[in-house]
């Protein structure tokens, strides 16, 4: 994921912004609903973004 993250915010052109790009993974845990998984991938993804974005997290 971090060689995705890297490449992505190498990425540049004419008229193109800077940008930076923070990504979360999670495995599904046994008797967890898919709202539960949801809650805990955005949580993580926005503790990635807290922390400075342009981040790599597994939740």
């Amino acid at each position: 994921m971090a060689d995705i993250r890297g490449s992505a915010t190498k990425l540049s052109g004419d008229g193109l912004p800077g940008f930076t790009v923070s990504i979360d993974v999670a495995r599904y845990q046994a008797q967890e609903t898919i709202d539960e998984l949801f809650k805990r991938v955005d949580k993580a993804l926005y503790q990635a973004k807290h922390d400075g974005r342009n981040r790599v997290l597994a939740a």
